[in-house]
């Protein structure tokens, strides 16, 4: 089961060219289909057939096949119970199952014929490229603004409705440079993949694997910091802090001094009560977003999260694909209408992806998700967990995630299934060589 390329193939890495710059930049252009799923349907093709491509290490211990399989017969079967509509819930078994599968597919398909090496790269050059616009726009440099205006006219997307449809008003007027953005699609879609992108930065600085983040050291921290500066670009709060979480959780699980660990959390309690009131005056001052919690958007988060646990509640198998949460609104509003924001369940998704996940999939969704994360900790390790843990806290405040139309973590899954697959070859050859006394 060899998973070393022969050589470069350069129509390989055409295809995860365009494949990534098409998710990225222009993730809803369609010509019938999404292009990006086009040319990915017809990469998985073209490798397999033109390459002959041998898939028994694509399935080598691959958990993600498995947790995909589960909860797309939950979702298509609760789908087609509720709507009667088999067509529709066939759609989405196709948008939001099938089409992470061949991602994931995709990806080690390439890593095979092209590196893992240049995989990463341009995995990494195509969202930093993203970020270092965004930058450019938070300091409202017009070409920056006009290339994303070129990339929005090809896609044919209404801005305003975007951003009013994610609640990104400034000060009650909505204004399309209230954020920045990048080439990506939103500054949310631009969230989770800096944090994809951190999390490969992490791993490899942990597992001492420079294979899964290949930069020089000096490279690897300018990545860094333009990822950093980026999140404050996008005023993005739930990856600013899922990015604090990670080194939180880094320190609560390499910490062997736990006394330590102790004191800091008290200081730190400390230093919140005390400040508080200055940290205010400070943000205020700077109209920093990221630091700020003093807006409709994180003041709606409460009464959707109730909206959906009231859902799950009445509901715990689960609602399926088709059916959206927000025609349930009328329902409950006797139960919400004195929360501020409350009106936040008539206009918006549940915004969290553990309660999204409990609404459409259920309990038995929910024991799919919990397995499937003990999955990532048994076959690949808690670091891994820990780097995944800024892009998962920023999915419990926006309705994209695992198994709810994620898309981009499957590259990332990808690449890192396919090092682990390697690293278990190769420690099984060590392994044989040993037993025969070399």
């Amino acid at each position: 089961m060899a998973v070393s390329p022969v050589r470069f193939e350069i129509p390989v890495f055409c295809l995860f060219v365009l494949f990534w710059l098409a998710s990225v930049f222009l993730v809803k252009w369609e010509i019938g289909l999404p292009v990006r799923t086009l040319i990915l349907f017809f990469g998985v093709l073209y490798i397999s057939i033109i390459y002959r491509s041998n898939f028994t290490y694509i399935f080598f211990k691959n958990f993600h096949f498995w947790a995909l399989l589960s909860i797309g017969l939950i979702g298509f079967f609760m789908s087609s119970f509720y709507t009667l509509d088999l067509v529709a819930s066939g759609l989405y078994s196709l948008k939001w199952i099938i089409q992470p599968a061949l991602i994931l597919v995709f990806t080690m398909l390439c890593c095979l014929y092209i590196g893992e090496k240049t995989v990463v790269i341009f995995y990494a050059g195509v969202i930093l490229l993203s970020c270092t616009v965004a930058i450019l726009q938070y300091f409202d440099l017009q070409l920056a603004w006009d290339l994303k205006s070129q990339l929005d006219a090809i896609q044919s997307i209404d801005r305003v409705a975007t951003v009013i449809a994610e609640n990104d008003s400034g000060f009650g007027v909505y204004n399309d440079r209230f954020r920045a953005r990048g080439l990506s699609y939103s500054p949310i879609h631009l969230g989770y993949q800096i944090a994809l992108v951190w999390g490969l930065f992490y791993i490899s600085w942990q597992n001492n694997n420079p294979t899964i983040f290949p930069f020089p050291r000096l490279v690897r921290y300018t990545i860094i910091g333009v990822l950093f500066f980026a999140i404050i670009a996008t005023g993005t709060r739930s990856i600013f802090f899922g990015i604090l979480l990670l080194y939180i959780l880094h320190f609560l699980f390499n910490t062997k001094n736990k006394s330590l660990l102790i004191i800091v959390a008290l200081i730190s309690i400390a230093f919140i009560s005390i400040g508080s009131t200055f940290y205010a005056a400070l943000m205020n001052a700077l109209d920093i977003r990221v630091l700020s919690i003093e807006n409709s958007s994180s003041f709606s988060r409460l009464p959707l999260a109730l909206f959906g646990l009231l859902l799950f509640a009445d509901n715990p198998i689960g609602h399926g694909w088709l059916i959206e949460a927000e025609v349930y609104a009328n329902e409950y509003w006797q139960y919400l209408h004195q929360f501020q924001n409350a009106e936040a369940i008539v206009q918006l998704g549940l915004h969290n992806h553990l309660i999204k996940t409990l609404f459409v999939y259920g309990l038995v969704g929910l024991a799919t998700l919990f397995f499937y994360i003990k999955s990532i900790f048994k076959y690949y390790g808690l670091v891994y967990l820990i780097g995944l843990s800024p892009y998962y806290f920023h999915s419990l405040f926006h309705n994209d995630g695992i198994f709810l139309g994620g898309n981009y973590i499957w590259v990332f899954m990808g690449i890192i299934h396919f090092d682990f697959v390697k690293a278990s070859i190769a420690n099984k050859v060590s392994h044989n060589f040993q037993s025969k006394g070399f």
